[in-house]
This record gives C-alpha cells, sequence and structure tokens, in this order.
C-alpha cells in the first residue's frame, strides 16, 4: 500500500486526526492491511469490478477500522459561551447532553443569579429549539483547529449565550437577542471524546482518507470532520476551557482577523 511510515506505539490512546503521530499502533497496521481497499473506493480504481463485491470489501473494512477505532477517543473542541459559574461546573462534573431540561436549568441559574431579567427568562424558557430532533442530547465538536471553519462557521457560538437551540429564535429579537450577547465570555471546551459515542458519521472514512494523503495519495473530499456525540462528557475527558482573550483562544480561531473582531 504504498510507502510505510515508521510509528511508535501511542500510549495516550487519545487520537488527533490530523497528526497520525498520535494514532495507535493498531490503527496504522489495520490501515496498511486494508488502505488499497479505501483507495480503491475514493478513485473508483477498479472500474470493471463487480459492484456487489466492491460494497462488500468496502464495507468490510469500514466495519473493520471501526472495530479497532472504537476503543480509543479522538481530540475535539465545542465553541461556546458560559458563564464563570458554567465553567467551574463543567470543569467539576463534565458536560452534559444538551436538551430542554438542561437548558432550563441553565437558563433557571442566570434567572436566580440576576444575570437576565425574569420576563426574559421566561421568554428563553418557552422559545427555543432545545428539544429539536436535530439538536438534542448531541454534543457537537470540531476534530480541527476551529480557525479552519471561518468567522462565519463559528462566530455565532461565541456571540450569543445558549447556543444554536437560542440563538436561531433570538439573535435577532430586538429585546431578547442583545442580552444574549452580554451573558458569559467567548470560550472553547478542548476535550478527549469517546468514539463509541459518535453518531455524526463518516469519522472512518475522513480519517482513512488521512491515511492515505499522509501517503502521497489524492482524494476529492476534506478530511476536517464535525461530529456529535450522545454520551456525556466526563470532568476526566474534559482538558481544559480557554476562555477569550487568551493566546490560545486567538491562536485556534483567529478571531482577531474577523470583521468585526470578537
Amino acid at each position: 500500500m504504498g510507502p510505510q511510515m515508521v510509528k511508535e506505539k501511542n500510549s495516550s490512546e487519545l487520537i488527533i486526526m490530523h497528526d497520525e503521530n498520535t494514532w495507535p499502533l493498531d490503527v496504522v497496521e489495520y490501515l496498511d492491511k486494508v488502505g488499497q481497499v479505501f483507495l480503491d473506493w475514493e478513485r473508483n480504481s477498479r472500474p470493471g469490478e463487480n459492484i456487489t463485491k466492491k460494497v462488500q470489501r468496502y464495507e468490510e473494512s469500514h466495519l473493520g477500522l471501526k472495530d479497532v477505532l472504537i476503543k480509543y477517543s479522538v481530540h475535539g473542541y465545542h465553541c461556546t459561551r458560559l458563564t464563570e459559574k458554567e465553567i467551574n461546573i463543567i470543569l467539576k462534573s463534565g458536560m452534559k447532553l444538551p436538551n430542554l431540561h438542561t437548558l432550563t436549568l441553565r437558563i433557571g441559574d442566570l434567572d436566580r443569579d440576576s444575570l437576565l431579567p425574569s420576563t426574559i427568562a421566561d421568554r428563553l424558557r418557552s422559545e427555543n429549539q432545545a428539544d429539536d430532533k436535530n439538536r438534542s442530547h448531541m454534543l457537537w465538536f470540531c476534530l480541527y483547529p476551529p480557525r479552519l471553519g471561518g468567522q462565519w462557521g463559528i462566530q455565532r457560538f461565541f456571540r450569543s449565550w445558549g447556543g444554536e437551540a437560542l440563538y436561531n429564535s433570538h439573535e435577532n429579537d430586538k429585546l431578547t437577542g442583545p442580552v444574549l450577547k452580554t451573558i458569559g465570555e467567548p470560550c472553547i471546551i478542548e476535550a478527549k471524546i469517546p468514539i463509541k459515542g459518535l453518531r455524526g458519521g463518516f469519522l472512518y472514512d475522513k480519517i482513512a482518507r488521512i491515511y492515505l494523503k499522509n501517503r502521497g495519495f489524492q482524494t476529492a473530499e476534506t478530511t476536517e470532520h464535525d461530529d456529535y456525540s450522545i454520551l456525556d462528557i466526563g470532568a476526566d475527558d474534559v482538558i481544559r476551557i480557554i476562555k477569550h482573550p487568551e493566546d490560545d483562544f486567538i491562536n485556534l480561531t483567529e478571531c482577531n482577523k474577523w470583521n468585526p473582531p470578537l
């Protein structure tokens, strides 16, 4: 399967997707064995092959890669806006899956701490998308430096408290929108995300593409990947919370180059 890369065993079991030096040895060894299958799939380089056989070879290799990866965690970033109290809770207790119940509790904390008027709190509790099926019980992460998402891909997470569940309903509201922009401060949660909890799809294909590109092969699809976990992220898996305007926050987002800057 082309040039080989000498690799020592990664003892941390934390995979940084675009740094193959962090990949566990069994992951690389498996891809050394089946890499040609993924390359053929990417390039359609065996057009005369029976399509049923080709799909079967790919699906078997894909499932095999999943079996190897499932016991590891992947490095990622969650872009958000948090109060100091929320930061301390996450560092102590980890990240909980978002839904209407957890959002209602967070709004209640703000109300009790006098961080927003009760009339606004009532509206936020009743006007939100926290239980939408494409949002509830999903913790989203980008598995690459957030700056690669660009200003328009990430800035809304930082400018309004509560995430999409609230800003989709309120950021253009003349009363509630400005209030959400005053709560908390922009934060990046850096975390270890257990792969067994990820459900966004295509993670295994993206890792295979990175493997191929590292060996000089060209693939048509991007290797940047966003994914969501259906499992809580424990406190031990929260690496750190980076606050604006810390240097690492600026470096990870390049928000100083935005128009307007964050």
